[in-house]
Order: C-alpha cells, then sequence, then structure tokens
C-alpha cells in the first residue's frame, strides 16, 4: 500500500491583476513631468541659440515644434516603461496596454489643463472689460446732474434743443441702422470667405493632431512593452 505524504505550507501567493492603476497613474505623473523638464530645456536652449542672432526667429517656430512632439514621445515611452514595470505584468501585451492607457490619461490631463488655462484667460479679458463699462457709466453719471441743471435753467431753450436733439438722433439712428445692415452683409460675406480659406487649414491642423495622438499611443504602447518584465512578480505573504 503506498504511503501519501501531505505538505502543508502557510505561504499564500496572490493572484495577478492586469491591470494596474497606482503604476499607470505614475507612470502618467513621470511623463507628465518628464515633459515638462524636456520643455524647459527647449525653452532654454532655444533662447541661448535666439538672444545672440535675431535671424534665429525664423525657424525658432518650425523647431520649437519638433521638439514639442520629440519631448512628448520621449516623456511617453518613458511614462508607459515606468507603468509596466510597476505593474509586474509578465506579459507583453499587457504591458503594451497599461502603456496606451498612461497616453490616453495623460492626453486627458493636458486637454483639460490647457482649456482651463484658456477659460482664466477669457475671465480675466471679460473683468477687464467690465471695469472699463463701469468706469464709463459713472463718467456718464457724473456728468447727468450737470446737464439737468441746465435744462432747468433755460426751459424755452430747452425745449428747442431737446426737439433738435431729438432730430439729430433719429437721424443718426437711420444712418447707423443702414450702416449697420450693410455691415452685418459685409460680415457675412467674409465669415463665408473666411470659413473657405479655413476648411483646409482646419483640415490639416485636425489630421495633423490624429496623427501626434496616434504617434503617442505608440510611444506609450512600446514603452509599456519595453517595460514588462520578463518573469512574473507576485506578493508572498506568511
Amino acid at each position: 500500500m503506498a504511503n501519501h505524504t501531505s505538505v502543508a505550507s502557510d505561504e499564500h501567493f496572490g493572484g495577478i491583476t492586469r491591470v494596474s492603476w497606482g503604476a499607470i497613474i505614475a507612470g502618467t505623473v513621470v511623463a507628465m513631468v518628464v515633459q515638462i523638464a524636456l520643455a524647459l530645456l527647449g525653452v532654454g536652449i532655444g533662447m541661448g541659440v535666439m538672444a545672440p542672432n535675431a535671424d534665429a526667429m525664423t525657424g525658432l517656430g518650425i523647431g520649437a515644434g519638433i521638439w514639442l512632439i520629440v519631448s512628448t514621445l520621449v516623456s511617453l515611452y518613458i511614462g508607459g516603461f515606468v507603468a509596466a514595470r510597476l505593474a509586474g505584468l509578465p506579459g507583453k501585451p499587457d504591458g503594451l496596454l497599461n502603456g496606451v492607457v498612461v497616453w490616453a490619461l495623460a492626453t486627458l490631463l493636458s486637454i483639460y489643463l490647457a482649456t482651463s488655462a484658456a477659460g482664466t484667460a477669457v475671465s480675466g479679458i471679460s473683468g477687464i472689460l467690465g471695469q472699463g463699462m463701469q468706469m464709463a457709466g459713472q463718467s456718464v453719471a457724473a456728468v447727468a446732474p450737470e446737464a439737468a441743471e441746465a435744462v432747468k435753467g433755460n426751459p424755452k431753450q430747452s425745449k428747442q434743443a431737446a426737439s433738435e436733439a431729438v432730430d439729430a438722433a433719429k437721424q443718426q439712428y437711420n444712418q447707423v441702422r443702414k450702416e449697420a445692415t450693410q455691415a452685418l452683409a459685409g460680415a457675412k460675406q467674409e465669415a463665408a470667405q473666411t470659413v473657405r480659406q479655413a476648411a483646409p487649414m482646419a483640415s490639416g491642423a485636425a489630421l495633423a493632431g490624429f496623427v501626434a495622438l496616434l504617434l503617442g499611443a505608440i510611444a506609450g504602447a512600446l514603452g509599456g512593452a519595453s517595460g514588462a518584465p520578463k518573469t512574473p512578480v507576485v506578493s508572498r505573504s506568511r
């Protein structure tokens, strides 16, 4: 009769999860910080080149665009690598997907920050315009009492002046209405022409944005695939 030996162990191994949000968030933070660092490096080099040479302004825009694309791809690659390595996923497909998620999260955060900055700038401009209108209203309010006193001083002349003012206001209103109608018609024609001219540029910008996003996704995916460990990393507890 064969003897059977039972072996008991107090070691417990945890299962492998295919998504590690902690690693993804860490990779996204690293990607954005690397992007900021590379942007500052580009500004420092660009300003250093531009300062002694005034003609460098012609190629500064192209160079800045190229540097922005390169720095974004590098930062996303590093972020995907960090996310996959910290997640400890043994397969390259899982690391690749974690890198893609890093790219998506970093893109959404960048869009949010950009729109927030634009909203803040618009709010500041609106506040300045509001202050200007308030100052104009205060000026009118300060002049109104003086005009009222002048009317009380000479009623006959004030009546004649009021009648002339009404006629002048009617003429001015008709003139302004005519000019506004002409301006509106001209604005419609200019708007239609602007739309026709801007359509190819908008199409090109949309295609360029699509290509940039696609390259970013590829960079994050390659970083995630490269950062995936060759052996699984499991948690062990006693």
